[in-house]
């Protein structure tokens, strides 16, 4: 893992007991999920939506794939999603560049597509705006 985003996650882990309880439920249903599947061997797909799917959603779908990397979880698809179709939002992809992510354009378009690398040695998180 990208030595900055490891280092990202280990001061992240340190601040879980900030959580609010109401927001552990959520988290404890989503973990339930993943060990069901994982219990079945079969693949953990997580998709995340808001409305442009330019910002929030990739947010989710990146670090779902982080931490899935962070704590070895095997067998996660992480997906994003929206109900309208902009672009990977200019500002989201900055954030992420400061944290230490690899951001690769594979494409020019208006609405491009990108490679988005925590780890060398792991497939990257695919990001571009899309409608589901």
């Amino acid at each position: 893992m990208i030595p900055t985003i490891k280092s990202y996650c280990d001061n992240l882990t340190i601040a879980f007991q900030n959580i609010p309880d109401s927001r552990k439920e959520i988290l404890n249903k989503i973990t339930e999920y993943i060990r069901n599947k994982q219990k079945e061997n079969k693949p953990i797909n997580l998709v995340y939506i808001c409305t442009h799917n330019s910002r929030r959603s990739h947010f989710g779908q990146i670090w779902a794939h982080v931490a899935a990397s962070y704590y070895n979880i095997k067998n996660v698809n992480t997906f994003s999603g929206g109900t309208e179709k902009t672009a990977f939002n200019i500002n989201a992809i900055n954030a992420l560049k400061r944290v230490g992510f690899n951001i690769t354009p594979i494409n020019g378009k208006n609405n491009a597509t990108y490679y988005v690398f925590h780890d060398e040695n792991e497939s990257p998180s695919i990001c571009f705006s899309k409608r589901c």
